[in-house]
Order: C-alpha cells, then structure tokens, then sequence
C-alpha cells in the first residue's frame, strides 16, 4: 500500500480545507444546538465533510452524484443484453462522451475488462477501434490483453494490425489523462480506502484507478477485514450525528495507536474506511468518501437481494448506520464464495456502546474461528441490542445467471 503523492497543484488546493473546516465547524454549532432535543436537524444540508470540498476543488468542480451512473451485471449474459438495449439503434455509431460514460460505468460496475469488450461489441455501441482504445484509456496496462484478445476473438486476425494501434492509442490517451489529471480517470483518483490495522502505529491509504478494486482487492494479509460503510446521511438526528463523530474518532485514535509493525499480519484485524484521497491531516470523521461508500453499499445490497437477504438489504439501503461487514476475505463482495461474513448494523446503538464494539473487535486474530468468537462478543455486549443488528451470512452456489435490469444507483448521496 502507498500514500498518493499530491499533484502538483495540491498544495495551492490544499488551502480550500482552511475554508472547508471553518464551514465544518459552523455545522458543528448548528448540530451542537440540536443535541439536547434529540430531534432531526432542521434545515440542515445532507452531511458534508472537508474532504468533500477538496475533492470538488481538485475536480474543477461539484462531485457528481452516483445517480448519474448505470450499474451494470457482472454476470455476461445479462451485461450482452443491458447493452444491446442500451445501445439499440447506435449501430457501432456510439463515440466520444457516449463511449466514454458506457466504459466509465462498465469499471464502475466491477466488469471485467474483456467481458465489457466483448458486450460493448456486440451490443454495436460503437466502432470496434474507439471501444478497444477507450477500454485500455480507462483500464489502464491490465485491461491491455484482455481487450485487443477479446476484440481479436470477435473480429479476425485480419484486424490485427487496425486493432494493436488502437490499443497502444488507449496507453497513450490514459498517459495524457494522467498527465493531466483529467478525464474519466480523474473520479476514481479521487477516491482512496483508509487501512487502521489493529496493532499498528499508523494508517495506511490504498488508490485504484477503478474504484471497485479498493473494496473488492483489498490489500492481503490481514486476518479479518472490516468494511465501514455510510448509511443514509440526510435527515440524521443529534444521536446519529454523534454516533458517527464517536466511531470514526474511536478508529482513529484507539485501533491505530498502538506501537507495532505496519506490514500486514494475520494476527491484525483491519478496518477499511472509504476517503478521500490526498486529504492531508484532516481528521478522519472529516476525510469521509460518501460517494465511494454509497457505491460499496449499493452492490452489497443488491448483492444481498440476490443472497435472499432482502432484510439486511432494505435496512443497508435505508438505514442511518454506519454499517461494519467483517470476514477473513479481503473484499466486500462476492458473497457466494469464501468465507463467512458478519454484517453489524450500528443504526440504533448508543454512541456509549461504540468503544466496547471496536474493543470487541480489535482482538488478535488466532484462527478461521475468529469471526465466529467476534459475534459471540459482540451478542453479549449490549443490554438492549436492536433487532437484527447482528446478521450472519455464509456463502452459498450462485444461482443460474439471469438477466438482470438496468437500475440507476441510488440519488441519495452525501454531499
């Protein structure tokens, strides 16, 4: 894991996060204001933190909302038949923004490389060239074989030659576009997943250029892993605004403040915490990513749903949170193969009770039953634990693939 070094106009950006606590702040007295009444704070903006800001400011501009994307199947069937309705009528005519959004979301969506080739062909989305240059452009070196031996598959040796160019074309373009700091590139660059091991001095931050990959490869080595994902972050009353400050802070400062090795040890339990990349110093509760976590919470709902788990997927989907998804994998999804997971549910628990809960958490992995002692710890801590807060889900046989429906992620994302 490496920390993303600035670019090289991070230090005069990095100034909008003076503004951007000074605004924090002003919320803070507003939310302070409200503690005693325990209602909803009236009038406030959904949940916005520095982080946020900076991340607007190195993007020239407002983030857009996850709502603006097409989350597609990772199942290839399904994705061939979203795409050809998705492109019905484009006849291989669909270029340059067109294009570009379709692979953005395909990446978005966890595609494979090849397989989105594959269905962008064949749904006729456009010209075979401008699809393999746009794949490699966004992929980067590792999507490189995939898509010229996909689209080589598809259309014949004899376009060889047309087809290596416009592969070496998409390195080049994604060169510029690093160059730059510009381009589809530039979203997921944005994004980074926050490492606290349990016995370690420090935290570490992991970047990828395809956002997927920061919660579905997490770094390997650990001995469980823990997701914290963001519920909903508008219309939270005075305790959950607590709630969230107190378990952030207790992560910051309690599991990363031990004296240790920062290598990953099988011993470790690691929380991943989705932020902002290159935030500086901010405190962490200020660094929150809420887009990337409303991406990581989307799949794993509808991953659930998929798990028959609507319960868990409907409380994932509404609920205030935050959310912790504990296994001894290093990825969030999928669920139908590797080890159990613990999904735990911290909308309706006191702010009190937080401290106890990462305790319980934060012990010395010793074995695979490990996961199995944390929720026994966890089943005894709380006097009047809410219902379901504790799920248990074991992998199971995928289903036979299906075609799934073109959905919109959810709109409502923080900030």
């Amino acid at each position: 894991m490496s920390t993303p070094n600035p670019d090289p106009q991070s230090v005069r950006r990095r100034g909008a996060v003076v503004v951007s606590l000074l605004v924090l702040g002003a919320l803070l007295l507003v939310l302070g204001g409200c503690a005693g009444s325990g209602g909803t704070v009236q009038g406030a903006a959904p949940w916005r933190t520095p982080g946020a800001q900076l991340a607007a400011e190195r993007a020239d501009g407002p983030r857009p909302s996850m709502s603006a994307h097409v989350l597609y199947s990772t199942d290839p069937l399904g994705l061939r038949q979203e795409l050809q309705t998705r492109c019905a009528g484009m006849d291989g005519r669909g270029t340059g923004a067109v294009l570009s959004t379709l692979v953005t979301d395909l990446y978005l969506s966890g595609v494979e490389p090849g397989e989105g080739a594959e269905a962008l062909l064949r749904g006729g989305c456009a010209p075979v060239s401008e699809i393999v240059t746009e794949m490699i452009a966004q992929g980067g070196e590792s999507a490189f074989d995939p898509v010229l031996e996909r689209a080589l598959m598809l259309t014949g040796s004899g376009a060889r030659e047309t087809l290596e160019l416009a592969a070496a074309e998409g390195l080049e373009r994604r060169a510029r576009l690093l160059d730059a700091s510009d381009g589809p590139l530039r979203e997921s660059l944005v994004y980074a997943m926050r490492y606290y091991p349990s016995g370690a001095p420090t935290s570490e931050t992991q970047t990828a250029v395809a956002m997927n990959l920061l919660f579905e490869r997490a770094e390997s080595g650990y001995g469980l892993y823990t997701f914290v994902l963001l519920g909903r972050t508008s219309a939270l009353d005075a305790a959950d605004v607590q709630r969230y400050r107190e378990l952030f802070r207790i992560i910051e400062t309690y599991v990363a403040s031990a004296s240790g090795v920062s290598e990953p040890r099988r011993e470790a339990h690691a929380f991943l915490v989705p932020v902002y990349a290159d935030s500086g110093d901010m405190a962490l509760v200020d660094q929150l990513a809420p887009e990337l976590s409303d991406l990581m919470r989307y799949r794993l709902g509808r991953a659930l749903r998929r798990h028959g788990r609507p319960g868990p997927a409907a409380r994932l989907e509404s609920g205030a949170g935050p959310f912790l998804m504990t296994s001894t994998d290093p990825q969030l999804l999928p669920l139908e193969v590797g080890a159990p997971r613990l999904l735990i549910d911290l909308s309706g628990v006191g702010a009190e009770y937080l401290y106890g809960i990462i305790d319980a958490c934060d012990r010395p992995v010793e074995d695979a039953a490990a996961l199995e002692r944390l929720r026994e710890r966890l089943r005894l801590l709380l006097d009047e634990a809410p219902a379901d807060w504790l799920e248990w889900i074991e992998p199971r046989a995928p289903s036979t693939p299906r075609a799934a429906t073109v959905v919109a992620a959810p709109s409502s994302v923080v900030g």
